[in-house]
């Protein structure tokens, strides 16, 4: 007989914990900040999002980005009839 059976079970239920736990955080985790933006690379353009001077279209974004621009597209719907 064990002397102290209640210890095995609860460190086994504290290392399940631990695994899910490590597991479902990084998969909540959203990044809602803009992208560093560098100057040797050109500018930046964003799509969607709620910043100023945002584009509402893809297809306004690409009409005004120069060579080396980056057009970043926030994460939402994507009505593919206004793409190009």
């Amino acid at each position: 007989m064990k002397k102290y059976p209640l210890i095995g079970k609860g460190l086994t239920v504290s290392v399940i914990l631990l695994f899910v736990g490590t597991c479902i955080i990084p998969s909540n985790a959203h990044d809602t900040e803009k992208p560093s933006q560098s100057t040797s690379r050109g500018n930046w353009l964003y799509v969607g999002g709620s910043g100023p001077g945002n584009y509402s279209t893809i297809q306004d974004a690409i009409d005004n980005a120069s060579d080396s621009d980056t057009v970043y597209i926030y994460n939402g719907t994507l009505d593919l009839h206004k793409l190009f």
